[in-house]
């Protein structure tokens, strides 16, 4: 696809034990999630970005429930119909707004990981639903891969 990796580049950080959210509550600006990452990725001939971030969470329950407060539209978002990816997904179209442009917003469980992908720029691409679509499909099938052990190997499918 010619893709480039863009401004952020790959990164990974794990919580401390420490600041993990317990049942009670606490600590004090705690997190629910273990292990998060997230890249940027620039498509060619500048028709826009990727940014994709990863959170993984201690159990499918946890992570269902971070995918609905993910994946809820915003006042100003269009909600848009695609396929299911993985467990469960949403898409939604933010518009052009004074400090940002227009983007496509994909949310995808699996198990117990949430993938947030946005499609930034989106005015540069008119075919970039179909794009995100094909990176959710592959993002999916790679967090499936590695839940089952194997090594993620996963690549886009075009169409």
């Amino acid at each position: 696809m010619g893709w480039t990796t863009g401004i952020e580049r790959p990164a990974v950080r794990e919580i401390p034990e420490e600041k993990w959210c317990r049942e009670d509550g606490g600590p004090r600006d705690c997190y629910a999630f273990r292990i998060s990452g997230r890249v940027q990725y620039k498509a060619p001939g500048d028709s826009g970005s990727v940014y994709i971030s990863l959170l993984s969470y201690p159990d499918r329950r946890v992570a269902a429930t971070a995918f609905k407060n993910w994946s809820a539209a915003g006042k100003d978002d269009r909600a848009m119909s695609m396929p299911t990816v993985g467990d469960e997904s949403a898409t939604v179209a933010r518009p052009r707004a004074p400090y940002a442009t227009a983007s496509t917003e994909t949310a995808v469980r699996v198990g117990t990981v949430v993938a947030h992908l946005i499609y930034q720029d989106t005015e540069k691409n008119e075919d970039h639903p179909r794009v995100l679509l094909a990176l959710a499909r592959m993002q999916a099938q790679r967090l499936s891969q590695a839940e089952q052990g194997r090594v993620p190997d996963a690549a886009v499918t075009p169409g």
